[in-house]
C-alpha cells in the first residue's frame, strides 16, 4: 500500500477527521489554526506543515469575527486560505456535489466544516446509527476519493463523570466515530 498522505506530518492524515470538544474549548480556533498552518506552510502543534491548500466553511461565525481571529493568532491574509460562510446542506445532493467540485477545482488538501450540526439541514437524528451512518460515509468517500482530509467540527457529549475518552465523548451515534478515519478530541484541564 502507499504511504498515506499527511495533512500534518505522524499527526493528521487524509480522509475523514473529527475534531471534538465541549461548547467554547477553542475547536475553532485550533481548526483555524490548522488552516492557517497549511496554506502557509508553517507550523502546527510543533510540525511543520506542507504548504497546501485550505478550505474553511465557518457557517457560526462571520467575515468580520474570522479575521479578528486570524489577527489575533497573527496571522496575515494568506493566499492558499479560502472562507465561505454559507454552503448548501452537506445532507443533500447540492452541498455534497459542490464540495466535491470545489476541492477538485481549487486542488483542497484541507476542508474544514465548522461545525457539522450547522451544515446539516431537515430533520436529521443525531443518535440514529441508521441515519449518520450514510450520511459520514459519503463525506468519507469525499475525502477518500480525493485524497484529502475533510474536517468536521463537532461537539462533545454532557460530561458523565467517567474518564475522557475521544472515541466516547463524541455526541450522538457511534456512526460517527466509526465511519471517521481520524478522531481528536480537545479538553480543557
Amino acid at each position: 500500500f502507499p504511504e498515506p498522505v499527511w495533512i500534518v506530518p505522524d499527526l493528521i492524515p487524509a480522509g475523514l477527521a473529527l475534531l471534538a470538544g465541549r461548547p467554547k474549548q477553542g475547536k475553532s480556533f485550533m481548526a483555524l489554526q490548522l488552516s492557517m498552518a497549511l496554506a502557509s506552510g508553517g507550523r502546527f502543534l510543533g510540525r511543520t506543515v506542507p504548504q497546501g491548500r485550505a478550505l474553511y466553511i465557518a457557517l457560526e461565525d462571520s467575515d468580520r469575527r474570522m479575521q479578528q481571529r486570524r489577527r489575533a493568532m497573527g496571522g496575515p491574509e494568506i493566499g492558499g486560505l479560502s472562507e465561505a460562510f454559507l454552503w448548501p446542506a452537506i445532507n443533500e445532493p447540492d452541498g455534497l456535489d459542490l464540495l466535491r467540485a470545489t476541492i477538485r477545482k481549487d486542488r483542497l488538501q484541507l476542508v474544514v466544516i465548522d461545525t457539522l450540526a450547522r451544515a446539516i439541514r431537515g430533520r436529521f437524528d443525531w443518535n440514529d446509527v441508521g441515519q449518520v451512518t450514510p450520511m459520514m460515509a459519503e463525506l468519507q468517500a469525499i475525502a477518500g476519493d480525493l485524497n484529502m482530509c475533510l474536517l468536521l467540527i463537532d461537539h462533545h457529549r454532557k460530561n458523565t463523570g467517567l474518564d475522557s475518552d475521544v472515541v466516547a465523548d463524541v455526541m450522538g451515534s457511534t456512526g460517527k466515530a466509526a465511519v471517521a478515519d481520524t478522531i481528536m478530541g480537545l479538553y480543557r484541564r
